[in-house]
C-alpha cells in the first residue's frame, strides 16, 4: 500500500511548512492526484488521518482532487481529457498521444492559522 508512504510524505511536507511559516495549526492540505496514479483517494485519507494522529498537524483535513487522466495528440497538438479509456484525438481520431504528469500526485495547497490569528 503505497497510500502510507505518501500520506508520510505529505504529513513531513505539512510539519515543514508549519515551521518554516511558524503557523500555529494547519486545517487542511489539499493535493492533487492524476488519474494514472494508481492512488485510492479513500486510503490515502485514511493513512495520513492515522499518521498525524499524535503530531502537530493532528485535526488536519486532507482533501483529494482526482485531476482525470489528459492526452496530448502528437499529430495535431491538441490536449484533451480521456474519456473512459478512450485515447483517440477527438479532432483527428489517432491514438497517438502522450500522456502529461497524470501519474503525479501534488501538494496543491495548505490552509493554515498563524499565531497572529489567535489573538
Amino acid at each position: 500500500m503505497h497510500e502510507l508512504a505518501l500520506a508520510r510524505s505529505i504529513a513531513e511536507a505539512g510539519q515543514k511548512e508549519m515551521a518554516e511559516r511558524q503557523l500555529s495549526r494547519i486545517t487542511a492540505i489539499h493535493v492533487a492526484v492524476g488519474g494514472l496514479s494508481h492512488v485510492d483517494p479513500g486510503n490515502l485519507a485514511f493513512c495520513f488521518k492515522t499518521v498525524v494522529r499524535h503530531t502537530p498537524l493532528a485535526g488536519c483535513e486532507l482533501v483529494v482532487h482526482s485531476t482525470g487522466v489528459r492526452a496530448t495528440c502528437k499529430r495535431c497538438a491538441r490536449t484533451f481529457e480521456v474519456v473512459k479509456g478512450d485515447f483517440k484525438c477527438p479532432d483527428c481520431n489517432v491514438a497517438d498521444v502522450e500522456l502529461a504528469g497524470e501519474g503525479e500526485l501534488t501538494l496543491t495547497s495548505i490552509e493554515a492559522e498563524t499565531n497572529d490569528e489567535e489573538n
